[in-house]
């Protein structure tokens, strides 16, 4: 629970939601993912337009946000 991370001993980075809602990805964005030669690739190509789908018919947005990748990107490069 978040009661636990907070008070592990670690280092923690928290990152805003509006800061992960800054980048936000629309359907041309798998033109520019890795080919399906890759593990990585094949993956993301299986996943991203079912999560592109979920976002036009619940959100009613034609973009997607991916939160834990932007957050993980600001960790990693400040």
């Amino acid at each position: 629970s978040a009661k636990k991370v907070f008070r592990s001993a670690s280092t923690k980075t928290i990152v805003p939601l509006d800061a992960t809602r800054s980048v936000r990805f629309g359907y041309d964005f798998l033109q520019k993912l890795p080919g399906s030669t890759s593990r990585a690739g094949a993956f993301l190509q299986k996943v991203m337009p079912h999560l592109f789908r979920a976002y036009r018919q619940q959100v009613g947005l034609e973009h997607a946000y991916i939160h834990d990748v932007i957050a993980l990107i600001q960790f990693l490069h400040p």
